[in-house]
């Protein structure tokens, strides 16, 4: 397609635009990252989404003004805009858009403290009982761990005595058992010699008897 002058000027006047737009979206993503820190990841989406904007841009621009041809006239009136902008405009919006981002973000603040003192105050009256109770609910919790602490070491230690005295007890009567084994030994060899005792008395008394008898019968005759 071939155009006249006033036609190729007409086009390279709309790159030019079109070079100025994509400076200006340039300095809105720069303004953003001054206003908010962002991370390398956010910076890096940032930049990819930028391109595909100034892409579809550029081919709007292409589309409509050369119906879609592309001449080297056209990336040098892009070009062109973008210098233009940056240094006719970028400074003055920049500083500007800042500073009313500045004056937003300090009255948004002020507002805010304004608005947010009743309830911060409301907030502290309550938080002082709160604290009170806090404090008085720790004790009291410590105090019921100290005792189930203290219960626990008293409950251990009687089972140690407890322990220990079964072991006392269970030593003393090992100890005694041999003492019982030999009273009842000694128990048994006295009742056996009491009983030789008994026994040879009552024999010595029915021979006695006997005698007497027998001396009775020879007196007699």
């Amino acid at each position: 397609m071939i155009l006249s002058v006033s036609e190729q000027v007409i086009v390279f006047l709309w790159t030019t635009v079109c070079g100025m737009a994509a400076a200006f979206v340039y300095d809105l993503f720069r303004i953003f990252r001054k206003a908010v820190k962002t991370g390398s990841l956010v910076t890096f989406v940032q930049d990819v989404l930028y391109w595909l904007i100034v892409a579809v841009i550029m081919s709007i621009t292409v589309f409509y003004s050369n119906d879609g041809e592309l001449r080297g006239f056209l990336f040098l009136g892009a070009f062109i805009g973008a210098v233009l902008y940056a240094l006719m405009f970028s400074r003055v919006i920049m500083s500007s858009s800042l500073f009313i981002i500045k004056v937003t973000v300090k009255t948004i603040k002020i507002i805010s403290f304004i608005v947010s003192y009743p309830f911060r105050m409301l907030l502290r009256l309550i938080a002082i009982p709160a604290r009170k109770l806090a404090e008085i609910s720790a004790s009291e919790i410590r105090k019921a761990r100290e005792k189930s602490r203290a219960n626990k070491e008293r409950a251990r230690a009687e089972k140690a005595i407890r322990a220990a005295a079964r072991a006392e007890k269970s030593k003393s009567n090992k100890a005694n058992r041999p003492k019982a084994d030999n009273d009842k030994t000694s128990r048994v060899k006295l009742s056996k010699r009491m009983k030789r005792k008994v026994k040879s008395i009552l024999a010595g008394r029915v021979f006695s008897r006997k005698k007497r008898k027998i001396s009775r019968k020879a007196s007699i005759l």
